[in-house]
């Protein structure tokens, strides 16, 4: 299982004048199936350093993709499939 994360510049919006928005995408992948494929934006005001804009990024982004694993733990649990295999059994059709 290859997990990859692809970051790229989607765009720029001038809101005011000295005020932008900044939006970039993200894909999370295992191997070449994309797992997530996200957009993010920030604002970004003239003057402010790069670096600042950076954290919230990563933080946003990092936030998401432990989200979606943790999501996947209860997904892939063998209880929650032996119940969707019971209540299929069990349905009358």
């Amino acid at each position: 299982m290859a997990l990859l994360v692809t970051v790229t510049k989607k765009s720029v919006s001038l809101l005011a004048e000295g005020q932008y928005q900044i939006t970039l995408n993200m894909q999370y992948k295992n191997n070449a199936i994309v797992l997530l494929d996200q957009d993010f934006t920030e604002h970004y005001h003239s003057g402010q350093t790069p670096a600042s804009v950076f954290v919230l990024f990563k933080a946003k982004m990092q936030e998401t993709i432990n989200k979606y694993k943790a999501e996947q733990v209860i997904f892939n649990i063998g209880a929650l499939n032996t119940a969707v295999t019971t209540l299929q059994s069990q349905l009358e059709v």
